[in-house]
């Protein structure tokens, strides 16, 4: 099974030392809401919420924007979910932080 979204945020939170509620701060997200999408019971946050996590834990925001995407079905492509046109997906997103599933 693929690892989650809130799998990997928290993977990558514990590995850059940055603690719940630095990255809440930054993200400007409660503990509460951050602790939700750690543990799955909420989705992946906006586009723009995952890439400024990325920057803060100084990872690609497309490897956690990818996961994403697959997660919330963001991306329906007439060719198929290839990683090739997810990773489209998620540098398209990353050029348009405004952008949101519900435009």
């Amino acid at each position: 099974m693929p690892e989650s979204f809130g799998q990997r945020l928290r993977e990558e939170r514990k590995k850059a030392g940055v603690s719940m509620a630095n990255m809440a701060m930054h993200l400007g997200v409660t503990v509460a809401f951050l602790s939700e999408v750690e543990t799955g019971r909420v989705g992946p946050p906006a586009p723009t919420k995952i890439i400024a996590a990325a920057e803060l834990l100084n990872v690609a925001p497309k490897d956690l924007l990818i996961i994403a995407l697959r997660e919330r079905r963001w991306t329906k492509f007439e060719y198929g979910n290839s990683d090739r046109a997810i990773g489209a997906a998620a540098a398209l997103f990353r050029g348009w932080p405004t952008f949101t599933p519900d435009a």
